[in-house]
């Protein structure tokens, strides 16, 4: 199971850009289309992060602004890619995914 975490930011600081370095990859497995990942690695990492940006999303400066706070406020290693199949080069999600993502009923909320 996930384990949840609940960030706050402290409101009272000034809002300084962490140095957390971040490189810019793209990933291109053997027989699928490429994909974009941004790597942001703080000095002490104590895990991973994965994080998906969403549909159609440009991996450019205000991601990498994202990847860095992330880093930073949760001290782990931050991959930010792109859904493998809803890329930006147009690729098609492969049909048993999307036909279960088309086909599921979705789980009502706790409303």
């Amino acid at each position: 199971m996930r384990q949840q975490l609940t960030m706050t930011p402290d409101r009272r600081a000034g809002l300084t850009r962490p140095a957390v370095p971040v490189r810019q990859l793209t990933l291109r497995p053997d027989g699928l289309p490429p994909l974009d990942a941004l790597v942001a690695r703080p000095e002490t990492s104590t895990g991973v992060l994965v994080y998906f940006p969403g549909f159609n999303t440009p991996l450019g400066p205000w991601e990498t602004a994202k990847c860095q706070f992330l880093a930073d406020a949760s001290s782990k290693t931050v991959i930010l890619t792109e859904i493998p199949g809803m890329s930006r080069f147009r690729d098609p999600i492969p049909r048993p995914s999307g036909r279960t993502c088309c086909t599921t009923a979705p789980t009502p909320g706790p409303n």
